[in-house]
């Protein structure tokens, strides 16, 4: 079962927040791979990974950073698609 990255739409729904307090006047709110960054001090290209592949799944260190930032775990962030796995003959 390939495992996923839903963190682009867990940053519009239960961290949206986050963001809005940090960039109350921007109407209507996007919300970034840079304003990631700027939240969470992770490089710029991983920054861009998370939010465009969502096959990519970041090392610990970075979950870690994530989690500690957004309040997130690891059920949060990743998710298997069903079906995915072939099925074995008998």
């Amino acid at each position: 079962m390939p495992l996923k990255n839903r963190f682009p739409e867990l940053l519009s729904t239960k961290c949206r927040h986050i963001f809005e307090s940090r960039w109350p006047n921007e109407s209507p709110l996007e919300i970034t791979a840079y304003k990631l960054h700027e939240l969470t001090q992770l490089g710029n290209g991983t920054c861009s990974k998370l939010m465009t592949d969502e096959t990519y799944v970041p090392s610990q260190k970075v979950l870690e950073r994530l989690y500690e930032v957004f309040d997130l775990g690891p059920a949060d962030f990743v998710y298997g698609e069903p079906g995915s796995i072939p099925e074995e003959n008998s």
